[in-house]
């Protein structure tokens, strides 16, 4: 059996952003970049008006591409790079905030910090 994403990262015991800083750590920062559902462009349009939580970029987009589909109180699961990432680290049990917290912590890391990856456009 392997570990949950708290297990792996970190949990409420620990600020959140180190939880994410280990898990982009693990997983690496191009291969989380390449999943995020927004261009580097969109994303620094965002945090320009002052949106640092990424909450006007639509969140179905978020949603999908951390690997769920969630209409009301229904959580569908659906296959993504995401989840195939997190299994080849031993990883098989993940919420859909902590996927979706991870896409947008990678979003603004690579937007702010002008990191060079070959994911977001």
């Amino acid at each position: 059996m392997g570990l949950s994403f708290s297990e792996a990262f970190g949990n409420h015991t620990i600020p959140h952003e180190t939880v994410m800083n280990n898990a982009i750590n693990v997983l690496g920062l191009e291969n989380l970049a390449q999943l995020v559902p927004f261009t580097v462009d969109e994303v620094k349009a965002a945090l320009a008006a002052g949106d640092t939580a990424l909450n006007s970029l639509p969140i179905k987009e978020w949603d999908y591409a951390a690997g769920f589909i969630i209409n009301g109180n229904n959580v569908q699961p659906i296959p993504c790079q995401l989840s195939g990432l997190l299994v080849q680290h031993g990883i098989d049990a993940w919420s859909p905030s902590q996927c979706v917290s991870l896409l947008k912590t990678v979003a603004r890391l690579v937007a702010e910090k002008g990191c060079e990856t070959n994911g977001m456009v």
